[in-house]
């Protein structure tokens, strides 16, 4: 049942098709709980299978649809904000039974009055990408996913390596961002991954960030993973790793959940505690040394088998991801 009916108020004509019937259904939007669907000066709001083509032109179709949404929702906005006083002195004067109908109805109107103002918001919101130049091509997609548009839009890769100043940027100081962005059966899916490295007086950091964000008409779901590591001048290792996924919801509301794990590393207490379980394991197991890079370890071992590296890295407390055997050695003097 809907608001107009529960506070007894006619149905605008303008909500109804050419000749009666019964009130267009209204499309997912973001709010729009009450807000009928037009036809739009530009036809229909979606369009069916095949290639959606490429996101401005396509989001430039929708307008006059999204427009006349817009302009459908403020109108019934503006006659429940004139209603708002009139129901309050109604339960203001009544008392009772009565009192308490007429105080669920203020409610659901009160209800109803903010999920409009989200959906006039987020009709002018998406308007004012669709008319900006500027608009990046994921947030042109989201709009083709809000409103249910139909076939695919290829994927498209940008990169981007602005988080530097140009005298900071060379081999070792990076900072790119590559986003992924494409269009099927109603989703709109941006990937995004960026690698930060840089080195100063502190030592040197690097930061690996990735996430996926997903669009389904007026739901959002986002998984990312940041992982930084630092090495201090002194030889000091640290890691920290973050995971987070979330969910928005058509009314806006939002679920998430979050992990953070962190780990700290001297390079000397590592050799310590690497030599010391050696010699509990005894001369069969060598350690010859070991390679650092941003985020693993690469340890060289004589050992009679992996069995037994892996033991010594369990007992350590540096997890073997891996394990190979070593089968040749070739160097510059391999080609003589």
């Amino acid at each position: 049942m809907s608001l107009l009916s529960v506070l007894k108020l006619p149905t605008p004509t303008h909500f109804l098709p050419p000749g009666g019937g019964a009130p267009i259904a209204a499309p997912s939007m973001p709010g729009a709980t009450v807000a009928a669907t037009p036809a739009g000066p530009s036809g229909a709001a979606a369009k069916g299978g095949g290639d959606a083509g490429e996101p401005r032109a396509e989001a430039q179709k929708l307008r006059g649809a999204i427009d006349a949404r817009r302009k459908q929702s403020a109108d019934l906005l503006l006659r429940m904000q004139k209603l708002e006083p009139v129901l309050k002195a109604r339960v203001d004067a009544a008392s009772g039974a009565e009192k308490k109908a007429l105080a669920d109805k203020q409610a659901l109107l009160a209800k109803e009055m903010a999920a409009t103002e989200k959906a006039v918001a987020g009709a002018e919101a998406d308007l004012e990408a669709i008319d900006s130049p500027g608009t990046k091509r994921e947030e042109l997609l989201a709009i083709l996913a809000r409103q249910k548009v139909g076939g695919k839009v290829e994927s498209a890769t940008e990169i981007s390596a602005t988080g530097l100043d140009p005298y900071k940027k060379n081999k070792i100081n990076q900072d790119v961002t590559a986003t992924t962005t494409s269009y099927a059966d109603g989703k709109a899916t941006t990937e995004t991954v960026r690698t930060q490295r840089k080195v100063d007086l502190k030592g040197y950091t690097a930061t690996s960030f990735q996430e996926k964000a997903v669009t389904d008409g007026s739901t959002t779901a986002r998984a990312s993973e940041e992982k930084t590591t630092n090495v201090s001048l002194g030889g000091k290792v640290s890691t920290e790793t973050m995971q987070k996924i979330e969910v928005e919801r058509e009314d806006g509301s939002k679920a998430s959940l979050e992990t953070k794990k962190a780990r700290e590393i001297s390079l000397k207490g590592a050799s310590q505690t690497s030599c010391s379980v050696l010699r509990d394991l005894g001369p069969e197991i060598q350690w010859v040394h070991s390679y650092v890079t941003d985020d693993k370890i690469y340890c060289i071992y004589r050992a009679p088998s992996a069995d037994l590296i892996r033991q010594h890295a369990e007992t350590a407390g540096f997890p073997a991801n891996s394990i190979a055997e070593v089968r040749n050695v070739i160097d510059p003097t391999t080609a003589d």
